[in-house]
């Protein structure tokens, strides 16, 4: 058996979010031993990439197509610190989408109290 990380899988609940679990790695978090805003910011864009494709747009989808998305804007609302071999629970979901543009909310949790460490809006 390995101790080995393995890479993060989600589904879709009947609600329609989409949920992924994802342990922090050792090397992410700052001397601090804090999760900066960056890999704050990487695992929101893992939740929708895993998200698109449990949609059946996964990457190969838009390579095919050339296609593609752009992030114009997004928002974080920090609420508590994350370390080093803590879990997150990473929850996605479209609140509304047109021919060329869509907006997302994601909210990262604890996976061990359940408490929200951040929101965020792209």
């Amino acid at each position: 058996m390995s101790d080995a990380p393995t890479a993060p899988t989600g589904h879709y609940l009947p609600t329609g979010e989409f949920v992924a679990r994802a342990a922090i790695r050792a090397y992410e978090p700052g001397s601090t031993n804090r999760l900066g805003i960056g890999n704050l910011l990487r695992y929101c864009e893992l939740a929708a990439n895993m998200a698109s494709a449990a949609s059946g747009f996964g990457a190969g989808w838009y390579r095919e197509r050339d296609e593609g998305w752009v992030t114009f804007r997004q928002t974080i609302e920090l609420v508590a610190p994350v370390g080093v071999g803590q879990t997150l629970d990473l929850m996605t979901w479209v609140v509304d989408f047109s021919r060329v543009s869509s907006r997302r909310f994601y909210r990262l949790t604890r996976t061990d109290t359940g408490a929200v460490v951040a929101r965020t809006e792209t």
